[in-house]
Formats: C-alpha cells, structure tokens, sequence
C-alpha cells in the first residue's frame, strides 16, 4: 500500500491477492494466539488495519464465514503493539 501512496506502479491484481491471502493465512492462526509487533513492524500492522478496512473483501469467496469488523478486531487481537 506503501508504495502506490509514493506514486509508485503498482499491479493492482498482485495487491489484491496479497491482501486476500493475509485473511486466508490469518485462518490457520491458533485462536488467542498473541504476536507481539514493535517498531515498524507495528507500524505497518497499524497502516495495513486502517487501510484495508476501505477495501470491498468478499470473505465468502475466500471461504471465510465472517466479515471485515470480525477479521480486522481479531488481527489486532492478535498482533499486539508492544
């Protein structure tokens, strides 16, 4: 997301993949599971969370039953800023 927001080329449908696999990989993660995240690590969880919550993401054909609020409260659950 970085690099589009710099003007850079970006192919949208390698972005589009990407963002859809972090939510397909999300899903092997142990619930309660916590990853603790500092620095720019922490940084770029914080970016991604706020922006991909303006993205249209159809969990279903991800084979997710769930939702945006759901996915993206469990990610912040998960990697927690330290």
């Amino acid at each position: 997301m970085d690099s589009k927001a710099r003007g850079e080329h970006v192919n949208a449908k390698d972005l589009k993949k990407h963002k859809n696999d972090v939510f397909q990989m999300f899903q092997i993660v142990p619930e309660g599971e916590r990853v603790e995240v500092t620095g720019e690590v922490a940084d770029a969880v914080d970016r991604f969370l706020e922006e991909i919550v303006k993205e249209d993401i159809i969990f279903v054909n991800l084979g997710i039953n769930s939702d945006m609020q759901t996915e993206v409260a469990a990610l912040r659950e998960t990697y927690v800023r330290v």
